[in-house]
């Protein structure tokens, strides 16, 4: 069975989830967020508290809040590091956003291969389908556990908003395509696990989410 645990961390209050099948204790690391060492110590202990064989480590989208502790979780457990291809020019403008903004970020190692190029992933002997969301960013994914019912959505689609377009490679309407044609095509038992915020039923984000309901 997947087991899913959310922390959440640095200043942009990033949702960081560990999931991972308890039979084999492998487990995946989505938008590591820890910036510090406390939080990074935070999420070490909770790997080693379950005995985690951490197998992957996957970015929704490159934002420099999603990705500040890349560095860490590579050089710490050295998963296989995937990410999405046409956000690539994001990695080196965190470098200048930690720059102009006085962040710690260690810059992200380069990724062993692209979540593009992977129609589902295998954890144990459960899989997980990575979904194309384009539109907050040029390659965003999100993730679809149909043997749990929930989806890791990124910064695409929240409780009660929808991800930003005004950054670089933002575009309204491939965001609104991929939240109608991807999201809202899966059943309204899912649970929406965005990447800030708390989750949400799709049904109910169908019912009361302005954003949705004003496409």
């Amino acid at each position: 069975m997947l087991n899913v645990k959310k922390f959440v961390f640095n200043d942009f209050q990033v949702n960081t989830y560990i999931v991972w099948e308890d039979n084999f204790c492998e487990g995946i690391i989505f938008d590591p967020g820890c910036n510090n060492k406390r939080e990074e110590e935070i999420l070490l202990q909770y790997v080693e508290e379950n005995q985690i064989k951490i197998k992957y480590l996957f970015n929704t989208h490159l934002h420099i809040d999603h990705i500040m502790g890349n560095y860490f979780i590579k050089n710490k457990y050295n998963p296989k590091f995937l990410v999405p291809q046409k956000d690539l020019p994001l990695f080196e403008q965190a470098i200048e956003f930690a720059k102009d903004f006085n962040l710690r970020y260690l810059p992200s190692p380069e990724p062993d291969g692209f979540i593009d190029s992977f129609p589902s992933i295998k954890l144990g002997e459960e899989e997980i389908q990575p979904l194309f969301t384009a539109g907050h960013t040029p390659g965003e994914f999100s993730f679809f556990i149909e043997s749990i019912n929930v989806c890791l959505t990124g910064d695409v689609l929240f409780k009660d908003s929808i991800g930003r377009t005004d950054f670089w490679g933002g575009d309204y309407q491939t965001l609104k395509n991929s939240i109608v044609g991807k999201l809202l095509a899966l059943n309204d038992e899912v649970t929406i696990l965005p990447g800030h915020g708390e989750h949400e039923k799709l049904g109910i984000i169908k019912r009361t989410n302005s954003f949705i309901l004003n496409f």
